[in-house]
């Protein structure tokens, strides 16, 4: 069943929840023609079971290539998105400022032998066939395994109907569980109707029940859910009379499996009481699941109550009609029922009003997630954007259907670059493309959001290195914009200070652009304290990387010490993970660029293994290379030391080639990389330095680049460790081991803290960490004590 599987990371198989039942013929048939086929098509109607059939042949086939990845479009209703979705899924977030199906390519290519899992194409058909056929033709080693309710119509197409599961013709004794229909039923009900079996009492009765439903797995499982309410006996005569009513309506002896559908998901209507048909049918706007809250918001009103809600949904669930999460945080209509619940919406009335009521909910997530990230829950809310990105879309597309309701879609998208969804998640083509098309289609346009949203395709353009004249032009357009607007528009003067900062690279020109900004967003009080925050990161970035200039202040290094410091603690105020990891990165920065190196390493290595912990799939592309700038300024640092920072060299080149983020058109980084590639010349001779840069090279994505980045090897790799080889001397870093002394000195987190210039909740972090790299329990001080002390090769506890 499609609805029993988890999501796992985006393009991994996801987990399945329940047992395959059946077709082993099918399995066998499959596994062969999935080594002599690149491009194999299940056919059949929807229910039959295409989606885990799938998932089940590539688990069993996956040993027959070097990557299996599984792409779900049942929810891209967009076809503009789906390279960015495939490029997602195959293990790097698409960057790209430019078209990237080449980019695609090359990672299919790279992927070597790769299974592709394309599942739900029915309604994109043209644009997969497409994009399939320049694929297939690219990347010879790759294979695609599709599902759809028609064929994809291009050259190669293996074409294999999935038939509904085997059903006993015929319904005399003895009971016969070698029929895949009985096993299914047997199964689900062991788990969801305890003490029900099938025996030869109802024997009869279960075979006219699997014969009605034509043996459809999804039909099944409704089926079986009512056996919870009432005997088989009866269920069977009131899905017989639901039948009828199909048989009527279209003059057929025998039902079609089509037909079948739709009795039995009809029949399963009928038999909700008329407050859970209200919730389904209601429920059908949403796309991709939905939470309690927004089936609150969205499905209510004189006639279903909030406060009904949760009852109503409860008794869906129950009847197997809604698919609740494992942690029944989000619930799900599987597609067939979801349909079937747009066309009941649509006879019942009210349409336009439950319209109405998502899209103004989902605009008030965005602008809500927009003016209040900035707490411990900051990672959780922007993972709850990633979740609910199928119904911003809906909203967003619904809105820009018409001039007068394009303001919406624009707001929307403005709030998921405010928030920063589209850098932590990768998705900064598609925030471009629904700014865009957003500020194509506004009626009005002399607005503080209009012109906003002008600036930020210019930042996120930037960002991407994207031409530099281009965004200079887009970035006056603004400014105009923001002129006629006879108001400040801070969106603006940060995005100039943006560019100034990638493209100017200089302190002195940079910082006052952005500390105008910094003013102007706290003018306009609490709601865009998280755009003024952003800013001041922003600041704190540029003090620690930029060059200062033909006249530096005596003490600028000094300077920007203190300033991320403070920085770092403004963030740690707020609890919000993802902006202390770039707080801590520039607090790192600037330690190296004072003259303390070794500092500076292990600060940015830390925030790079936070930015890991939680999946950034954005700040370790430039985390990455600055960590392998500071490596180089190490002193004294030997051959095996340069090496591993060479191959982190070797990462970020390909990371910038896989990702499409420009990294190498941003002049602070294009000054690192210069300086990094100098010494490490220096340091290697050419064979070395080429062959540790190619080992580097041969990640495949973010995570892997991280991986490397912490002593784990790629392919071919014999170079000795990774960063934590220089950073973990014995079991600790060198702040670790400070910090570990000073605790078996009896000192509070508060004290250590003002010791070493940090916060107390930097403290409690590092010793947390401490804990884990030591396996000790939390809150083990004495233990910790008592490790120290026993440490003597390391000397003495610092003072």
């Amino acid at each position: 069943m499609p609805g029993n599987q988890v999501d796992t990371e985006p393009g991994r198989l996801p987990v399945r929840l329940s047992s395959f039942v059946g077709r082993r013929q099918l399995l066998t048939d499959l596994g062969r023609m999935m080594g002599q086929e690149r491009l194999i098509t299940l056919m059949g109607v929807g229910g039959t079971g295409k989606t885990r059939l799938a998932l089940e042949v590539a688990d069993q086939t996956r040993r027959s290539f070097d990557d299996v990845r599984f792409v779900s479009l049942a929810d891209l209703q967009v076809p503009d998105l789906l390279v960015q979705q495939l490029v997602k899924a195959v293990g790097v977030p698409d960057q790209s400022a430019t078209d990237s199906v080449p980019a695609l390519v090359e990672l299919l290519v790279a992927r070597r032998r790769l299974l592709l899992v394309l599942d739900n194409c029915e309604h994109l058909v043209d644009a997969v066939g497409s994009l399939v056929t320049t694929l297939l033709r690219e990347a010879p080693q790759l294979h695609v395994l599709a599902t759809s309710r028609e064929r994809l119509a291009v050259e190669g197409e293996q074409l294999v109907f999935v038939p509904p599961l085997t059903v006993p013709p015929s319904a005399e004794p003895p009971v016969d569980l070698r029929f895949e229909s009985v096993q299914l039923c047997r199964e689900r009900a062991a788990a969801k109707v305890p003490g029900w079996t099938i025996s030869e009492q109802n024997w009869a009765d279960v075979v006219r029940m699997l014969q009605l439903v034509a043996g459809i797995p999804l039909l099944i499982e409704l089926a079986v859910a009512r056996l919870r309410s009432m005997p088989v006996k009866q269920l069977v005569t009131r899905l017989a009379k639901s039948m009828d009513k199909v048989l009527s309506r279209n003059d057929r002896t025998e039902l079609s499996h089509h037909q079948s559908l739709s009795g039995v998901i009809g029949w399963s209507y009928d038999l909700c009481a008329p407050r859970e048909q209200l919730l389904w049918a209601r429920a059908a706007v949403f796309k991709g699941g939905f939470t309690l809250d927004a089936a609150e918001a969205v499905c209510a009103d004189d006639h279903l109550g909030a406060g009904e809600i949760a009852d109503v949904l409860a008794d869906l669930v129950d009847k197997s009609i809604v698919i609740p999460s494992p942690g029944r945080d989000r619930y799900i209509l599987l597609e067939p029922l979801r349909q079937f619940g747009l066309d009941k919406l649509r006879m019942l009335g009210g349409e336009d009003g439950v319209r109405d009521r998502h899209r103004g909910y989902y605009t008030r997530l965005a602008v809500t997630a927009a003016s209040t990230w900035r707490n411990p829950d900051e990672v959780r809310l922007l993972h709850r954007i990633s979740a609910d990105m199928p119904n911003l879309r809906a909203a967003m597309s619904a809105a820009l259907t018409s001039p007068q309701t394009a303001d919406t879609a624009l707001l929307i998208a403005v709030s998921l670059g405010r928030c920063r969804w589209i850098f932590f998640a990768g998705s900064l083509p598609e925030g471009r493309y629904w700014l865009r098309r957003g500020i194509a289609t506004a009626a009005s346009r002399a607005t503080p959001l209009y012109a906003g949203a002008v600036a930020m395709d210019a930042w996120v353009a930037i960002c991407l290195g994207a031409d530099h004249a281009e965004v200079a032009a887009q970035l006056d357009r603004a400014a105009e914009l923001a002129d006629r607007c006879g108001m400040p528009v801070p969106a603006v003067m940060f995005a100039r200070g943006g560019y100034l900062h990638f493209v100017d690279g200089t302190a002195p020109v940079t910082l006052p652009v952005l500390r105008q900004a910094d003013d102007q967003f706290a003018a306009l009080g609490p709601e865009f304290a998280g755009d003024r925050h952003m800013c001041r990161m922003m600041i704190s970035l540029s003090a620690a990387l930029l060059d200062d200039g033909e006249n530096p202040e005596v003490d600028a290094r000094e300077a920007a010490v203190r300033l991320t410091t403070d920085f770092l603690r403004e963030a740690e105020e707020t609890g919000a993970p993802w902006a202390i990891s770039w707080a801590l990165w520039a607090v790192g920065v600037a330690h190296a660029r004072a003259g303390d190196p070794q500092r500076g390493l292990e600060i940015v290595a830390e925030s790079l293994r936070q930015q890991m912990e939680f999946d950034d799939r954005w700040g370790p592309v430039f985390g990455i290379p600055t960590l392998a700038w500071i490596r180089s300024r190490l002193p004294a640092a030997s051959n095996d030391a340069a090496r591993v920072t060479a191959t982190l060299v070797g990462a970020s080149r390909t990371l910038e080639r896989l990702t499409g983020i420009g990294i190498s058109r941003h002049v602070p980084h294009t000054r690192f990389l210069a300086e990094t590639t100098a010494i490490l010349r220096r340091q290697l001779t050419a064979e070395d330095y080429r062959r540790a840069t190619e080992i580097g090279e041969r990640v495949q994505s973010v995570q892997e680049a991280l991986r490397l980045t912490f002593g784990e090897h790629v392919a071919g790799d014999t170079t000795p460790g990774g960063v934590a080889a220089d950073v973990v001397p014995g079991e600790l870093t060198e702040t670790q081991w400070t910090i570990a002394c000073k605790v078996a000195e009896g000192k509070t987190s508060k004290r250590i803290a003002a010791d070493l210039t940090v916060s107390p909740r930097t403290v409690e972090h590092h010793i947390q960490n401490i804990y884990g790299v030591l396996g000790f329990s939390p809150g083990s001080r004495a233990r910790l004590t008592a490790w120290v002390l026993a440490q003597p090769q390391r000397g003495q506890p610092p003072a």
